[in-house]
């Protein structure tokens, strides 16, 4: 059986914070300002297939909109006003070429797909919302994929410059920005489980060590992954972590409630770290679902970890706003 962890105020409604409630109020507002900017820039597009993608993308915003709307009324958050239902103009402007037109709107798929993920990453006190927010970040990453592709396809897409590898090859090349990500994830790793086994050493909770046991299967799954990847295109690879250590440092000077903590604010940056990596991996498509399945693993992981916490009453939770009867 499911054990909700969804607080309840006295009256039987849900508990929403101060966060969550600035996260559903500025993606509306921000979604209606992509909507008024699609509604004004395809009439002066040329393509027939970007006019079909930004047609099947102004729905997809659309449905977005209405679920956060659906949210915000739920909560009683004061609503924005709504963009124009249509704009029309016979006017022509030779500087909106079709170009022109697909990077501003692949701009914006990159920054919805950032404050989406800040909206999953930070609601921490409503279960159910933060579910929301990870769906509609889902969504919109398939979406930017798509997008993505039409640009390479029609050559709207300024590539990135390739990594130099000792021995050029024509297949599975990649940009300087995706052999970055490479290194800085492995690095990222190494750091992550140096300090997860330390933590582990120090934690005195069963259910805590357990955990930590866990994440550190997972995260050394992931370092090996990634270390594969980085001898196939010769990325240089960082020193590894000690195989064992033993710390000096007296267990009972760490809390259990600080290593759960700090353990999950790591996962918070990690998160943001993968996100990065997903799009900004333009040039090959194999990585750029690698690293999509390590943000899908993360929020998984984080998703469970909190609520862990959230039981054990070790979560900073912001300052909840109780709805007016």
């Amino acid at each position: 059986m499911q054990i909700s962890l969804l607080k309840k105020n006295p009256k039987n409604q849900e508990i929403i914070d101060i966060e969550e409630i600035y996260n559903i109020w500025q993606l509306i507002n921000y979604k209606y300002d992509v909507v008024h900017s699609i509604h004004l820039f395809k009439n002066f597009v040329h393509d027939r297939e970007l006019d079909v993608a930004l047609t099947d993308n102004l729905d997809n915003l659309q449905n977005h909109v209405n679920q956060l709307v659906d949210e915000a009324t739920k909560f009683k958050i004061k609503h924005t006003r709504r963009p124009p239902r249509d704009v029309k103009t016979s006017m022509t402007i030779e500087e909106f070429t079709d170009q022109y037109i697909y990077r501003a709107f692949y701009g914006d798929f990159e920054e919805n797909c950032f404050r989406l993920n800040r909206a999953v990453r930070s609601s921490t006190t409503n279960d159910r919302l933060r579910s929301v927010f990870r769906q509609l970040l889902k969504k919109r990453l398939d979406n930017f994929n798509d997008f993505l592709e039409l640009g390479k396809l029609k050559g709207w897409l300024e590539p990135d410059p390739t990594y130099k590898m000792a021995k050029p090859t024509r297949q599975e090349e990649l940009n300087v920005a995706e052999a970055f990500h490479l290194w800085d994830h492995i690095n990222m790793r190494y750091d992550q489980i140096e300090l997860t086994t330390y933590f582990y050493d120090s934690a005195h909770d069963a259910d805590l060590r357990a955990i930590l046991k866990l994440g550190l299967a997972s995260l050394s799954k992931q370092a090996a992954d990634l270390e594969a990847k980085m001898t196939h295109f010769e990325v240089p690879m960082p020193q590894r972590p000690p195989e064992n250590f033993k710390t000096p440092i007296d267990p009972e000077t760490l809390e259990d409630e600080f290593i759960f903590r700090t353990i999950l604010r790591g996962l918070q940056e990690a998160m943001d770290l993968h996100l990065r990596a997903v799009v900004e991996s333009t040039r090959n498509d194999s990585l750029r679902r690698f690293f999509h399945g390590f943000l899908e693993t993360e929020m998984e992981i984080f998703d469970k970890y909190l609520k862990y916490g959230k039981m054990k009453g070790w979560v900073h939770t912001p300052p909840a706003n109780i709805m007016p009867s």
